[in-house]
């Protein structure tokens, strides 16, 4: 899965670039149009996919999950808003400071929200496996 997952995020990039350096609306749509058939792979992957894996989970990790779910969503549904602007009448002044706004706000959500997230998963697991957080903690600081 992660070779996939490697693979089509590179995909999303390297086809939404050609949109995204273009001033002309109908290549940058055509482009983003392509580059959203990964991204919506990688939307499904991490929505339906990690939901499955995860059904076996205590109510805590489900919650968390989904609340990760969400931010995902929240996150990533930015760009493609973000990469429209032009196309939605935004002047090129206004729609450039924006987009670079928006996409600052939306990578500190991502990095330092998906970091918290996967941190409280991992640490709800570990007590639902009966672990002490605190012990972990210095069994990792001595190793």
């Amino acid at each position: 899965m992660m070779a996939k997952m490697i693979v089509a995020a590179v995909l999303m990039i390297a086809t939404g670039y050609p949109g995204e350096i273009s001033s002309d609306n109908t290549t940058r749509g055509i482009w983003g149009f392509v580059s959203t058939i990964p991204f919506a792979y990688i939307l499904y992957v991490l929505w339906v996919q990690l939901g499955q894996a995860t059904e076996g989970a205590t109510p805590r990790v489900k919650k968390l999950l989904g609340e990760t779910k969400l931010l995902l969503l929240a996150t990533w549904g930015f760009y493609p808003i973000a990469y429209l602007m032009p196309q939605l009448g935004v002047e090129a002044g206004s729609a450039t400071v924006a987009l670079q706004v928006g996409y600052s706000v939306a990578d500190i959500l991502a990095k330092c929200g998906y970091g918290f997230m996967i941190y409280a998963i991992a640490q709800a697991k570990m007590e639902a496996e009966g672990a002490s957080v605190g012990s972990a903690n210095t069994a990792a600081a001595t190793a």
